[in-house]
């Protein structure tokens, strides 16, 4: 970067301190050798992070606060994907891609217009492109021609959370695989093709089978954040790059990607969402991680006129109090799976006339919210965790573990409800939280309607079950509940809030904040009906 046109005016170092030395990562050594030698890169003035941003000093909370003004201004976004290892596999692989990616591009548009991936695999049929070509498919190209495209669009540069601001903001965005350019979009869209099965996911799960891919990484999560970073990319090329999402709302969508530095999934999501400075969060390194993520909150419990800030609570570490408040992400492959927003009314009021009461007793952080209880459990299964073979679709004794688990809650459920058509019916709902899904009348035992109607209308395949509990209740609802449930818990609906809440008695009559819940049947306010809420909420204090 050009000092002079920069807001990082520093003087020139004098005698002997005019000569430093910086410690290279391997992956930067590589990217500044294949840099050097990318012959299309006619300027060789680069602004590298990792080497502009003074990582330990006291500048840091300033030069971070900054960065995205600097991706935004650049004239240029380089993204370096790694070494090439062998340059006759390397041409294969590019001639792949870029038939794969012409052959495709008619359906980009109409993909670009869905608000994720599975809304847009439920339009596949609108898409004017629908197969391989004929001289691409079966054993045409060979298996390891394959795995090199599969290596190239599932690399560690698509797992980075850093990298979300780095492709959003600028315009002009490309990727370095060696010393040579791709297009940016022709490899950011292959893992959405391998995802809406245009491309054999066959050759995704060799890939993952062969190197092991650590559990950090959940194949088919990753490629939704993927899809959202090209969609804002997409829409940001017809019009001025700006932040066009909320920080809760980028803070779900890239939940699932990774950063060194746990106050990062905060700071780095910053200048990609349109309210941190009403929110009044800037970059502060002196903080622990524990308190940066409740300073996060307490700024959102003040501000939002919903409780969606509760949804992404449940799904990160809680444990540690208060149990409401967002805290450091868990492990990917323990992130359990939320509701959708806006899509439920369990209570009448979906917004907050004023933000709920927050207030400190003692050592305790507690947040009063209004609302009541509208069930208890009666029988409860242990959350469900898919493999990794089973998201992938693999068949070995991990996908049969998961599996025979899963047909054992199913089993307990509908044992507890009773095997009916309507029973069969709410278990299809709450499997896919879809509360419109009816079957059709058959013939057949109930037991024969139940197993058609689960393996029909895509139900299995469109569960909502990653880090959830079946569970029935005294009210003889089924539901699916986030996280581990205990036969003590209660179900509350809150005002401002678009789904229902678990919650486990504490001392002093307070609670502890567990998880969202689709309730069949009290989605919709059924627990509201003839009454009046003013009359029957009360204070529920969350701890």
């Amino acid at each position: 970067m050009d000092r002079n046109n920069s807001r990082y005016n520093y003087e020139p170092l004098q005698g002997p301190e005019q000569i430093r030395t910086l410690t290279l990562t391997k992956n930067l050594n590589d990217a500044l050798h294949d840099l050097w030698n990318a012959d299309e890169l006619t300027s060789k003035v680069f602004w590298i992070d990792q080497i502009c941003i003074d990582q330990e000093g006291e500048e840091k909370n300033h030069q971070v606060a900054f960065m995205g003004q600097i991706y935004k201004n650049a004239s240029r976004v380089i993204t370096y994907l790694g070494r090439v290892e062998d340059e006759e596999e390397e041409q294969r692989g590019l001639e792949l891609l870029k038939r794969l990616d012409s052959h495709f591009s008619p359906n980009y548009e109409k993909l670009s217009q869905a608000w994720d991936l599975y809304a847009a695999r439920s339009k596949l049929s609108e898409l004017p492109v629908s197969r391989l070509p004929n001289d691409l498919s079966g054993g045409a190209v060979s298996e390891r021609t394959w795995q090199w495209l599969v290596a190239l669009c599932f690399g560690e540069w698509a797992t980075r959370l850093w990298i979300v601001q780095e492709q959003v903001l600028n315009t002009d965005n490309c990727m370095l695989h060696g010393h040579r350019l791709l297009s940016w979009d022709s490899v950011t869209v292959m893992p959405m093709l391998f995802f809406l099965q245009f491309l054999p996911r066959q050759h995704v799960y060799t890939f993952w089978e062969t190197n092991r891919m650590p559990l950090t990484h959940n194949t088919w999560d990753l490629v939704t954040a993927i899809f959202s970073i090209w969609r804002i990319y997409q829409h940001a090329r017809q019009k001025a790059a700006s932040a066009t999402n909320s920080l809760l709302s980028n803070m779900s969508r890239f939940k699932m990607m990774q950063c060194r530095d746990q106050r990062d999934y905060i700071f780095a999501l910053l200048a990609i969402s349109y309210d941190s400075i009403d929110l009044g969060i800037t970059p502060d390194y002196s903080k622990t991680p524990k308190q940066v993520f409740l300073d996060t909150t307490i700024s959102m419990v003040k501000s939002h006129l919903d409780l969606g800030y509760l949804v992404l609570a449940c799904s990160t570490d809680n444990l540690s109090d208060p149990s409401w408040a967002i805290a450091s992400p868990r492990p990917v492959h323990l992130l359990p799976q939320s509701l959708p927003y806006h899509v439920y009314s369990p209570h009448p009021f979906l917004d907050l006339h004023a933000p709920p009461r927050f207030f400190v007793d003692g050592k305790t952080n507690v947040l009063t919210l209004k609302g009541r209880i509208v069930d208890h459990f009666a029988f409860i299964k242990s959350p469900l965790y898919r493999s990794q073979s089973y998201i992938l679709g693999k068949r070995d004794a991990d996908y049969t573990k998961t599996a025979s688990q899963l047909t054992e809650a199913l089993s307990d459920v509908m044992c507890d409800l009773g095997i009916t058509l309507e029973n069969a019916a709410a278990l299809c709902r709450t499997l896919i939280l879809h509360p419109n899904w009816e079957p059709t009348h058959g013939q057949g035992s109930p037991t024969q309607q139940t197993a058609y109607h689960f393996w029909s209308m895509n139900v299995r395949n469109n569960m909502g079950i990653q880090g959830r509990s079946l569970c029935t209740t005294q009210q003889r609802h089924v539901c699916n509940c986030m996280n581990k449930i205990e036969i003590n818990d209660v179900i509350a609906a809150f005002r401002g809030g678009d789904r229902l809440y678990v919650l486990r008695p504490a001392e002093g009559g307070r609670y502890r904040l567990v998880g969202d819940a689709y309730v069949d049947g009290l989605m919709f306010g059924e627990a509201y009906e003839g009454v009046d809420p003013y009359e029957v909420d009360y204070d529920i204090e969350l701890i």
